[in-house]
């Protein structure tokens, strides 16, 4: 379709069952090229390629509105995309996406095979996304660099620089068992682009994110290309590598010249509970904590962390932060043993958040 008025709409596909060949693999589950869209309750699985791309669910010639609920969805490319392909229809965006209530995964066993793995969410174009109450597991050092959430504007055929990715919210999920967990770009790298622009992730809770477990670097949250508005609170972390990763990167800007990403503006860290590792907060090029916040993003909010670490590093940040020790951290869960991360009744981070 090249008009609006041509692209199919509500269409609801419920209690599907779809299987890709074991031995040969399937490219895509599901197009999702249509406007208006509900997939709920269905199972799709087996999706893997050797070379190229594979989605469970992947659209990008849509406008919108999509929900993607209660599902069983396993691809080795990207188990849901948004974006990433040429958009024949001028200035679409998908927007109004809800992603809720489903299971992402991959086969442990495609690893080390010749199936091509890269991540389990991303969005290239995209604009108004809720994405909540998702498990989201296994991903590892493969065909990318083993983030599980890819958030980067992508005008993948270089005729679409209409578009981006902004006013997503990432809440309530469960990601576990990936090399790393979010990449955010905030322009294309090669090609015009909009801007990643009013990102909240919140309330989530990461575990085994370990680079010794699944390659990568064990990171957080990498963030560079010169985003705007990003918040991130409430979150509990464990993992091996830095809880932030800034760098400025390169994109190329609205007269097709290329620039050098500029600081973050907006940039809000706050509540949130993980280890401090080798270098916790921290810049391409600087030092741990308010050097590197200060180059990378000027006049951020860094309150209330938790950041456990065995080494002295609070001087290093902002003050109305915390640094326990890495035992003590432990210790202040129910029972990491078997993954309940609730705070023990006696931390004395209960109710210290701003909120």
């Amino acid at each position: 379709q090249t008009t609006l008025a041509e692209v199919p709409h509500h269409i609801e596909l419920d209690r599907v069952l779809i299987t890709g060949d074991a031995a040969l693999g399937q490219r895509r589950g599901i197009a999702l090229n249509a406007a208006h869209v509900t997939i709920a309750n269905s199972d799709i699985r087996d999706i893997k390629d050797v070379g190229q791309d594979s989605q469970a669910i992947a659209g990008w010639n849509t406008p919108g509105p999509i929900t993607i609920r209660n599902n069983f969805l396993e691809a080795a490319g990207e188990n849901i995309l948004f974006g990433g392909a040429h958009i024949n229809i001028p200035n679409v965006i998908p927007s109004d996406i809800i992603v809720e209530d489903n299971y992402l995964t991959k086969d442990p066993l495609w690893r080390g095979t010749s199936w091509t793995v890269k991540n389990l969410f991303e969005l290239k174009n995209a604009r108004r996304v809720l994405v909540r109450r998702n498990i989201m597991e296994y991903n590892w050092s493969g065909a990318q660099a083993g983030f599980a959430i890819v958030l980067t504007p992508r005008n993948s055929s270089g005729r679409t620089p209409w578009v981006v990715v902004e006013d997503v919210e990432f809440s309530a999920n469960i990601i576990r068992s990936s090399s790393s967990v979010f990449n955010i770009l905030g322009h294309d790298d090669t090609a015009r682009s909009g801007q990643l622009a009013r990102l909240l992730i919140r309330n989530n809770l990461a575990y085994d994110i370990h680079a010794g477990h699944w390659g990568g670097t064990g990171t957080f949250a990498q963030i560079g290309g010169e985003p705007r508005n990003i918040t991130i609170d409430h979150n509990t972390v464990l993992h091996t590598g830095n809880i932030v990763l800034f760098y400025s990167g390169s994109y190329i800007n609205a007269s097709g010249a290329r620039v050098t990403g500029g600081p973050i503006a907006g940039f809000v860290f706050k509540n949130n509970m993980g280890k401090h590792n080798g270098y916790g907060i921290f810049g391409s090029g600087q030092s741990s904590g308010t050097v590197s916040l200060a180059y990378y993003a000027p006049g951020a909010v860094v309150q209330r962390n938790v950041l456990a670490s065995d080494k002295s590093v609070a001087s290093r940040y902002p003050p109305d932060n915390f640094f326990p020790t890495v035992a003590s951290f432990t210790a202040g869960f129910v029972d990491p043993a078997v993954r309940d991360y609730r705070l023990v009744s006696s931390s004395p981070y209960v109710g210290a958040g701003t909120d």
